[in-house]
């Protein structure tokens, strides 16, 4: 009988062992995975973290330029520099897999793609709930929607 618990014993030493073994491989294969997708992380966004960089340099480049010559800066000036940023803005999310969506005057609304933003009259029937205007472009990244376009849309009201 002793010997039975002896080994009985020993056997489970032995199992005690094995699983802490086994818990320490799980934890160092935890800690290097999880060093893993932080690294895999920073190597994905290092790319666009450049770009925003690039753009915030050109921009305050571009201030303390106007900034030493204010009386250049006209307001016409000022809106062109702005969609000038709006523009190099939108190359940027192009060049990181964003498509652009501009829904064109005419369209059906489609509420999947399309946030409407302003309601404009017509008599016309057939233009209800049709684009009258693309206000601001939506993007769409690998087949999922991240930003609706914002649109005027025409609302079909019976002449008085």
């Amino acid at each position: 009988m002793e010997a039975l618990l002896g080994r009985i014993l020993n056997e489970f030493e032995a199992k005690l062992r094995y699983d802490a073994t086994k818990q320490q491989t799980i934890d160092t294969l935890h800690k290097e995975n999880e060093e893993f997708k932080r690294d895999l992380l920073g190597k994905a966004v290092r790319p666009l973290v450049r770009a925003v960089l690039s753009l915030q340099r050109d921009m305050g480049k571009q201030a303390a330029a106007w900034s030493r010559k204010p009386e250049e800066l006209t307001p016409e000036r000022a809106l062109d520099l702005l969609a000038n940023f709006q523009e190099d803005m939108e190359v940027l999310l192009e060049n990181f897999g964003l498509d652009p969506h501009r829904p064109e005057p005419g369209e059906p609304f489609d509420a999947r793609m399309q946030t409407i933003v302003s309601v404009r009259p017509t008599h016309e029937k057939d233009q209800d709930r049709t684009v009258h205007e693309c206000l601001q472009l939506g993007f769409v990244w690998n087949g999922q929607v991240m930003e609706t376009a914002k649109v005027a849309v025409y609302r079909f009201e019976r002449p008085k």
